[in-house]
């Protein structure tokens, strides 16, 4: 009996060990991401070659919610130099992390992102929000959670149809024609498809 114990307990120790060590990688990987963005900026210039090096490491990073603040946190200095645009691809490329390791908590990310785009009138932030809006649907998809997916794009897109945006409503479509599809439900996949591409077609009619 005294045998099986101290063999439990060799055991125990030995997984809290590879446990500490998986930790302190996944801190040192995310400081790596923070140094980087954090030199990304030289004489009030931005290094484009860098932050792509950034955008690579935290691509294939594995994220708490603690890092994730770090990592943002990081990202708002460039705000100052009119840069919102970096600034939102932090934002997408911590969602993509989090959807390769973590889809329950991509989800919740992903929707605080829109209703943040959502308040924002820019390009650029409209861009970000088509986004997300096209990825956030993969972990509804792809999880037990697709009748939410299915309850959430459809009052985004009786929201974006009371705002007459027309990239919304097409990203809207586009996410429940996948959602129809993959429930056997394809008539109605084809019918929203069909309506995602009008709305496209019609913004493209705008630009030109």
């Amino acid at each position: 009996m005294k045998h099986h114990k101290i063999i439990s307990t060799i055991v125990v120790a030995g997984l809290m060990n590879i446990s500490c060590n998986q930790l302190n990688a996944q801190q040192s990987r995310v400081d790596s991401v923070i140094h980087v963005l954090n030199t990304c900026v030289i004489n009030e210039k931005l290094d484009s070659t860098r932050f792509g090096a950034a955008l690579q490491l935290l691509s294939n990073t594995t994220l708490t919610d603690s890092q994730v603040q770090q990592i943002e946190t990081a990202a708002r200095q460039f705000k100052k130099y009119e840069k919102d645009s970096w600034t939102f691809t932090i934002n997408v490329r911590i969602f993509g992390a989090l959807v390769k390791t973590d889809a329950q908590r991509a989800i919740t990310y992903g929707k605080y992102q829109v209703e943040k785009f959502d308040k924002m009138n820019s390009t650029a932030a409209s861009t970000f929000r088509a986004r997300f809006l096209e990825i956030l649907r993969l972990p509804f998809r792809n999880t037990s959670r697709l009748e939410e997916g299915f309850e959430y794009y459809t009052q985004k897109l009786s929201d974006y149809k009371s705002r007459n945006d027309s990239s919304g409503i097409a990203q809207c479509y586009f996410a429940l024609a996948g959602f129809y599809r993959v429930s056997g439900i394809i008539d109605l996949a084809i019918y929203n498809m069909k309506k995602s591409c009008s709305y496209i077609d019609t913004l493209k009619n705008k630009i030109t």
